[in-house]
């Protein structure tokens, strides 16, 4: 998980993209929506294709080519 997809831009299928942290303490829930994102990838064997197929990261670089 990280706010800037450069740290994994190698690696686009394994890396989980949130939202800066806005200093707002009483509005900001990313952290909350990626707890309920991780316990749904939790059980799976491999994923990568979930990953892939949620944030589309491969689809948004070929856009900026």
């Amino acid at each position: 998980m990280d706010n800037s997809i450069l740290s994994f831009a190698f690696n686009m299928d394994n890396g989980v993209p949130i939202n800066d942290f806005t200093r707002d303490v009483v509005g900001d829930e990313e952290l909350l929506y990626m707890v309920t994102y991780l316990e749904e990838i939790f059980s799976m064997e491999d994923m990568r294709a979930h990953v892939r197929k949620t944030f589309q990261l491969g689809k948004y670089l070929e856009e900026l080519k």
